[in-house]
């Protein structure tokens, strides 16, 4: 399962907004999801989306690139990983999933710093950020906003993680008691 946060590349979504695979397409392939799992966690997430999600090795930073891919592939969302994830699965016959919550809005350019922000391990690389601010002012408004719709999106991934370890449990017998998700064996 591929589970994390993702931009949007349709207005009908916003930061938050959780969106399930039907599969995931990428320049030449389509990797398809396994559906009654992809519903079933639908049915455990309530608002979610079933749609198709693309699969990108760079981020989609620019509001028209994000458009343009929509128009091209239909995708309502573009992430990093689940494309990925995808083929590990398909190449060793397993099922798979991806859960991704909306970070950043179609409509919305990802400024310079936020591309820089993330270290490889996943932590603030906050020197990075500070020293991009510095560099170009005029674009604090935007990241604001982008810390708005990220701490929107990681709260709605925390309450999705939870809503999912309980549907593991009741359907699968994997997860624990608390909800948290089953660690790969």
């Amino acid at each position: 399962m591929s589970f994390g946060l993702a931009g949007g590349l349709t207005p009908a979504l916003r930061p938050g907004a959780i969106v399930i695979a039907r599969s995931i397409l990428t320049d030449n392939e389509r990797v398809v999801a396994d559906i009654a799992w992809s519903q079933s966690l639908a049915g455990a997430l309530p608002g979610a989306v079933l749609a198709d999600m693309a699969g990108v090795d760079r981020p989609v930073f620019k509001a028209v690139a994000k458009r343009d891919l929509h128009g091209t592939t239909g995708a309502v969302i573009a992430d990093m990983e689940s494309h990925i994830a995808g083929r590990a699965a398909s190449r060793h016959g397993l099922p798979f999933a991806s859960v991704r919550v909306v970070a950043d809005p179609s409509h919305c350019d990802l400024p310079p710093a936020a591309l820089i922000a993330m270290k490889p391990d996943g932590n603030i690389h906050l020197a990075a950020v500070l020293q991009s601010l510095l560099r170009y002012p005029g674009q604090l408004p935007a990241v604001i906003r982008i810390t708005i719709h990220t701490a929107v999106a990681f709260g709605i991934l925390h309450s999705a993680r939870r809503n999912m370890g309980r549907f593991l449990a009741d359907h699968m017998g994997t997860a624990d008691k608390e909800g948290a998700l089953p660690r790969a064996p």
